[in-house]
C-alpha cells in the first residue's frame, strides 16, 4: 500500500512538472508580486528552467542598496529581498539609474558602465572615464595616493582656480554626484549621456554622446564664469532637437544645447524660491511630466529630514507671479521618483500597492557624517502635504557598518 501511495506521488509530480511551457508561463502572469513568483519557480526543477527568470509583467518600484548581499526593497510590497542580481558591487559605486538600468564607477579603475540588474546585461566602454573630465589637469596611476591633479574652483561662480591633489579612490567615489542619461543604452542611435560633476562644494554639467567622443566636454557655462549646477535632464520639446534642461545654484533654469554647449536661454526663480532658496535647507530637481512639460521641484529639509516640496511649471502669461511661474499642486495619477536616479515622472498602474499623486525620494545630496538614523527615504504625498518613510531605519542599521553608507537608488522594473 506504501509503494502504491509512493507510485502515485511520483506520477502526479511529473505531471506538474510535464506541464506544457505556455500554460505554464500564462499562469505565471497572474502571479502578482515577486515573492509568489520566486515560490513558483521552486515547485520543480523543470518549472524552473521553463518560466522566465525575471517575470516580465511584473512591474515594481525597487529600492536598491549597495551593501552585504546587495539587498532590494519592493515599495509596493514593502519587503527587502537579499539577491544575487548585482554583484561584483563592492567595488563600484552607483552615479545613476534610468528605468532598469545602473550607472556605475568603477573605484578601481574609474570606468564608468552600465548594468541592468534584472537581465545582468552590462553595457561596457560606452560611456568615457573619470580621467577624462574637463577639470582634470593630470591622471598619474603610478603616482600612489596622488593618482589625480584637479582644477578647483575658489568659490561658486568661478573666480579663480587652484590645483588640488586627490587621491584615486577619493575621485572615483565622490567627484561624480550623478550621472544623467537620455535612454535605455542602445535603444536609439542618437542615445546621450550627461553628467553632473561633483568637486568640492561645487557642481558642475560634463556631456558625451556615445560614439561621438572619448571624453567629457564642458557645458552650461557659455566659456564665462562656470554656475553650479544641481540636477540635469534631457528632454526634446515639441518633437524637436534633444536638448538639457539643468538647475543652478541661482534657482535658474537653463535650456543647454549639447552639440554647443551654450545655454541657449534661461528663466529666472519664482519670486518665492529665490526669497526663501538656501543650498542646505533646500534640495533642487528638474522634471519632465506629461502634464506640465518640465517643471521645477525644490525639496525641503530640517536637519536631514524631509519636510515638504514645492512644484512648478512655465508659463506664457509673464504677468503671473512677475516671473512666468505658476505652482503646481496636485500630479494626478503620476508620481514623481527622485534620487540617483535620472528624475522621472510615470503611471504607478500596474505597481502593486503604489498610488499616484505622490513624490518618493531618497538621500542623494549624502554628507560626511550622517548616521543611519538620518536615512532619508520616503514619500511625499501631494496632497495632504505629509512625509512618509519607507524603509525602517532599523533595518537599515541592520544591513552596513559604515558611518557614511552608499546612497540607495531606485530601479523601475517595468519590462
Amino acid at each position: 500500500m506504501m509503494m502504491s501511495k509512493r507510485r502515485n506521488k511520483d506520477i502526479d509530480d511529473d505531471a506538474w512538472a510535464d506541464l506544457h511551457i505556455d500554460l505554464l508561463r500564462a499562469v505565471g502572469k497572474h502571479v502578482d508580486h515577486y515573492d509568489d513568483y520566486v515560490r513558483m519557480q521552486a515547485v520543480c526543477k523543470e518549472w524552473k528552467r521553463k518560466l522566465p527568470k525575471y517575470p516580465k509583467h511584473l512591474k515594481n518600484l525597487w529600492l536598491g542598496f549597495v551593501y552585504e548581499g546587495n539587498p532590494f526593497y519592493s515599495v509596493g510590497e514593502e519587503k527587502l529581498y537579499s539577491s544575487k542580481m548585482v554583484e561584483g558591487m563592492r567595488n563600484k559605486v552607483v552615479r545613476g539609474s534610468y528605468g532598469n538600468w545602473l550607472v556605475t564607477i568603477g573605484i578601481k579603475d574609474g570606468e564608468i558602465e552600465m548594468l541592468n540588474p534584472f537581465t545582468r546585461a552590462q553595457v561596457s566602454g560606452l560611456l568615457p572615464p573619470v580621467s577624462t573630465v574637463p577639470e582634470i589637469i593630470l591622471y598619474d596611476p603610478g603616482n600612489h595616493n596622488k593618482e589625480y591633479t584637479v582644477k578647483e574652483r575658489l568659490n561658486e561662480i568661478g573666480d579663480g582656480y587652484h590645483p588640488v591633489v586627490w587621491p584615486q579612490a577619493w575621485m572615483h567615489k565622490y567627484y561624480f554626484s550623478k550621472i544623467v542619461l537620455s535612454s535605455a543604452p542602445q535603444q536609439d542611435e542618437g542615445f546621450m549621456a550627461g553628467a553632473m560633476i561633483l568637486y568640492g562644494t561645487f557642481g558642475r554639467l560634463a556631456y558625451c554622446q556615445i560614439g561621438g567622443s572619448d571624453k567629457w566636454v564642458d557645458i552650461g557655462s557659455n566659456n564665462s564664469a562656470k554656475p553650479v549646477y544641481r540636477d540635469a535632464i534631457f528632454h526634446r520639446p515639441g518633437n524637436k532637437k534633444m536638448m538639457i534642461y539643468a538647475v543652478n545654484t541661482f534657482v535658474e533654469l537653463c535650456v543647454i544645447d549639447p552639440e554647443s554647449g551654450n545655454v541657449v536661454s534661461k528663466a529666472a526663480p519664482p519670486i518665492v524660491v529665490r526669497d526663501y532658496f538656501h543650498p542646505l535647507r533646500n534640495y533642487m530637481y528638474v522634471v519632465h511630466t506629461p502634464q506640465y512639460s518640465v517643471i521645477l521641484v525644490v525639496r525641503h529639509l530640517e536637519g536631514y529630514r524631509t519636510t515638504k516640496f514645492d512644484m512648478f511649471k512655465r508659463i506664457d502669461d509673464d504677468t503671473i507671479n512677475n516671473e512666468g511661474w505658476s505652482r503646481v499642486n496636485d500630479l494626478g495619477d503620476y508620481v514623481l521618483m527622485l534620487g540617483l536616479n535620472s528624475s522621472a515622472c510615470l503611471l504607478p498602474h500596474g505597481f502593486p500597492d503604489t498610488k499616484g499623486n505622490r513624490i518618493y525620494y531618497t538621500n542623494d545630496k549624502m554628507r560626511f557624517g550622517i548616521r543611519f538614523n538620518d536615512y532619508d527615504i520616503g514619500y511625499f504625498s501631494v496632497k495632504d502635504g505629509t512625509t512618509h518613510q519607507i524603509v525602517p531605519c532599523s533595518l537599515l542599521t541592520s544591513l552596513h557598518s559604515d558611518l557614511v553608507p552608499p546612497a540607495p537608488f531606485w530601479l523601475i522594473y517595468n519590462h
